[in-house]
């Protein structure tokens, strides 16, 4: 495991936060949020596998119910129907990467907002106005 260390030299997680290569400010800010365990959450499900059955079985499912539809009507192959059932199929990573954005995209966008107006971020204004000739 990486946190614990071995023969007294740092675990690599702890010379990364230690070297200043990256806003350590800004991560534990990320980890503070309150949709942080939700992202990592919806993460250990995709990485881990969690729903992949539950996924393969409710997409067998609409299979057969496809299947069945079209063995006891035999209907066009534009029908409404089939359309809706093949429409519900789900992409276990097309979802999951979609909800892993989104929980990064809420946990970012608030962090902003709480920086708009701190000394250390950047004015929203440029310093130049259009109307100004240079």
């Amino acid at each position: 495991m990486d946190f614990l260390p071995t023969n007294h030299h740092p675990p690599p997680s702890e010379r990364l936060l230690k070297s200043g290569r990256f806003n350590n400010r800004l991560l534990c800010e990320i980890i503070k949020h309150l949709d942080f365990i939700k992202l990592m959450t919806d993460t250990e499900i995709y990485v881990d596998g969690i729903a992949t059955m539950q996924i393969k079985n409710i997409n067998d499912w609409l299979d057969a119910v496809r299947l069945q539809i079209i063995q006891q009507k035999n209907p066009d192959t534009n029908d409404l129907y089939l359309k809706v059932l093949e429409s519900s199929h789900i992409q276990e990573e097309e979802y999951f990467f979609h909800t892993i954005h989104s929980d990064w995209d809420n946990i970012i966008r608030t962090i902003r907002e709480n920086h708009e107006h701190a000394a250390e971020s950047a004015p929203i204004e440029r310093p130049m106005s259009n109307d100004k000739k240079v």
